[in-house]
């Protein structure tokens, strides 16, 4: 007999299944649409566009002129759509936009997790091939997505490095501060866990708010412990503040930090306050490699600035993508997914990129980065 619960269940499922239907309609005819195209390779760039994140931009504007001025991919031109996200907390929202554009492939971009983890569903909800830069959450490819590609180290990679550079260099007595956001928190606790295996001791362990401006009382609260070093697991400018804000109030330990710190503008926000400070980047411009080399030199040649982390992953994304469509002669984003699933060391100016099943990125060598009389330099281990 059916009851009023029956009714309920019989009725979820169906708008279950009605959901679904949609997705795999969206993706069907998504599917159909790219693979009968005969008009130019579309790629949508959701980033921030602002001064500090401006490199990324610029890597990926060579890479696409380089490519078009070698008439493209099997025959078509890449074209570009930009999003700009000025937050980086409208991940939803602009990949809400993104999806409405039946002519777009892929998608490169999203300068963090909190963006975009939300954006990931529903590109995978729709079939767009999403590859992330900027996102080093685990989350990210820890749902058994087909169309989700992590293109930079995970936190895990990261945080793990950092603690190890931190006992190589003989600290042994810690503070972390975190940004309580979804990188930073999860980037500490992953710093943490790796510090205590290594013996170091965490004297605490505090959290900051991005929209602060004055951290002054938090920092008040360790000027009478005993540490040998500052861990800050935090993204600019905040992470730029707060170190000045450290050195103004007369403490000098220095400063280890992850990838959310590695820009140009450090320097320029903290001031002299910066000096010591140690970023890690899986880029270096002057590593004796002929694809760095290349790279460099036509950076050079049209930006007139040496090339750095954001603007090397920026070209390695399309560069990639490039390599994918080639590769699988199709840019159909289900059959793009699939080969970029089981390739295995291809190389780019950032090396080698290798990919598991569920689209992370398998280990990659780290270089570490010091300021230096107010721009970065390359520690020699």
């Amino acid at each position: 007999m059916f009851t009023i619960r029956n009714v309920g269940i019989l009725l979820l499922a169906a708008l279950v299944f009605a959901s679904c239907n949609s997705y795999e309609k969206s993706k069907r005819i998504r599917a159909e649409k790219i693979a009968a195209s005969k008009g130019p390779i579309v790629i949508a760039i959701v980033w921030p566009n602002d001064n500090i994140n401006l490199p990324f931009i610029n890597g990926m504007s060579l890479a696409i002129d380089e490519i078009n001025r070698a008439e493209g991919v099997m025959g078509k031109k890449l074209q570009t759509v930009m999003y700009d996200e000025p937050t980086g907390k409208n991940g939803y929202k602009i990949a809400k936009q993104v999806i409405k554009n039946q002519n777009i492939v892929a998608v490169v971009g999203h300068s963090n997790s909190a963006s975009a983890i939300p954006a990931s569903i529903t590109y995978e909800e729709n079939g767009i091939l999403f590859l992330a830069p900027s996102s080093s959450s685990p989350a990210l490819t820890a749902h058994d997505f087909q169309y989700v590609f992590r293109t930079a180290p995970s936190d895990v990679m990261i945080g793990r490095h950092m603690a190890q550079f931190t006992h190589r260099k003989g600290y042994r007595r810690i503070i972390i501060l975190d940004d309580n956001s979804i990188y930073g928190t999860g980037l500490a606790d992953i710093y943490y866990a790796a510090a205590v295996d290594l013996g170091l001791e965490i004297v605490s362990h505090k959290a900051y708010f991005k929209w602060q401006s004055d951290y002054r009382p938090l920092i008040s609260e360790f000027t009478k412990l005993d540490f040998d070093a500052v861990f800050l697991a935090g993204l600019m400018p905040n992470g730029a503040l707060m170190i000045k804000q450290f050195r103004e109030m007369g403490i000098h330990a220095p400063f280890i930090s992850g990838d959310g710190l590695d820009f140009p503008d450090l320097p320029v926000i903290a001031g002299s306050a910066a000096e010591g400070t140690v970023v890690p980047t899986v880029f270096n411009p002057d590593a004796d490699n002929q694809l760095v080399r290349e790279f460099k030199n036509s950076f050079e040649k049209r930006f007139n600035s040496t090339p750095g982390t954001w603007d090397a992953l920026g070209y390695d994304a399309i560069k990639l993508l490039a390599f994918a469509f080639e590769k699988s002669g199709s840019t159909v984003p289900i059959i793009v997914s699939s080969m970029l699933r089981f390739t295995k060391h291809w190389q780019g100016v950032t090396g080698d990129y290798t990919f598991d099943i569920n689209g992370e990125l398998s280990e990659k060598p780290l270089y570490f980065k010091k300021v230096r009389n107010g721009r970065f330099e390359f520690i020699k281990e």
